[in-house]
């Protein structure tokens, strides 16, 4: 007996196999998420958190034409107020939703807002809000939300697997549309008038 002759009757794993090991593996996430549409207010995992900014910044899920339609809202808004109080009234926003969407403040500057969402089974949403003087105390919005991969933030490697499985189609089922709809709805709720310019893909 000898190590050859065990590596020799070791089971060969093909990149076959891989790729169907992981289809399974996200079709359990997708199962586990629609399982119960309810959800609390919850901290993502040690994990997700650590591989969240390189996820959201390599944005993988929206290199090719075509397949990134299925994920990807963006639309535009002009917002009576100040430079300001729209950011604000947007940052509000998303704290009154963070129950319903799982959403919070990753990123802010004074003309940009970034909001990461997780799902139940931790995949990676964002939603980035750049601000722009309009003048005639008006402001631009402009709006770019995007499903960020096929792989949930909580499995090791995430972010690599997502960049070699970006061709791979996948719908984001309208949640960036409806997370946009909330918080824009919050800001006009708060007294700003608020008007949608354009629109593309929900």
């Amino acid at each position: 007996f000898s190590f050859v002759s065990m590596k020799a009757q070791l089971p060969s794993v093909t990149g076959l196999q891989l790729v169907l090991v992981g289809v399974c593996f996200v079709l359990f996430c997708a199962l586990y998420q629609t399982s119960d549409t309810t959800m609390a207010v919850y901290e993502p995992s040690v994990f997700a958190k650590l591989q969240s900014d390189l996820q959201a910044s390599l944005r993988s899920s929206t290199w090719l034409p075509g397949v990134r339609d299925q994920h990807v809202y963006n639309t535009q808004y002009t917002v009576e107020g100040s430079l300001k109080s729209v950011s604000q009234a947007i940052q509000a926003g998303t704290t009154a939703h963070d129950q319903d969407f799982q959403m919070s403040v990753a990123k802010l500057k004074p003309n940009f807002i970034q909001v990461y969402a997780y799902t139940k089974a931790e995949w990676l949403d964002v939603a980035e809000f750049s601000l722009e003087e309009a003048g005639n105390n008006t402001v631009n919005v402009k709006v770019f939300a995007f499903s960020t991969g096929l792989w949930p933030v909580a499995v090791p490697l995430a972010p690599v697997l997502n960049a070699v499985f970006c061709w791979f189609p996948f719908r984001d089922w309208g949640m960036n549309y409806k997370r946009v709809k909330a918080i824009m709805a919050h800001v006009q709720n708060q007294g700003l008038t608020v008007n949608q310019v354009s629109s593309k893909s929900k």
